[in-house]
């Protein structure tokens, strides 16, 4: 997901950030877009739904062309929950570590990198 403002699609179209196998035919090809957008009280998180067949929040469809805000520990579905055959599921939570610390302390080479190649014996 974006961590800073911009835009995060999830669809079956090549030009999405998530793109799904055309085997989900539920889904559409830019099913709905997530962002992050800055305010007077910080950053929050918004889905904007751009799907056909419904982006849910919750068990509650968001609606084309509609948005809705998104907090930790909620559930974006891809299709109606209850879907027979079932749906594509999102939990929204916070990752931490994403961008590891810098070492510090030099890594030492692998031990195969100081030792020179040897030759394979030779057949007789």
């Amino acid at each position: 997901l974006p961590s800073a403002p911009g835009n995060f699609s999830i669809g079956r179209k090549a030009c999405c950030q998530l793109v799904l196998p055309e085997s989900y035919a539920y889904v559409s090809g830019e099913h709905c877009r997530l962002k992050v957008v800055e305010g007077a009280s910080g950053s929050s998180l918004v889905l904007e739904d751009l799907s056909g067949n419904g982006t849910f929040i919750n068990g509650r469809k968001v609606g084309r062309g509609k948005t809705q805000n998104i907090n930790i520990g909620d559930e974006i579905s891809l299709a109606k929950p209850t879907r027979k055959g079932g749906a594509i599921k999102f939990h929204v939570e916070v990752c931490d570590g994403l961008t590891p610390p810098a070492p510090t302390v030099p890594a030492a080479p692998p031990a195969w990198a100081a030792t020179p190649p040897q030759k394979p014996p030779e057949a007789r």
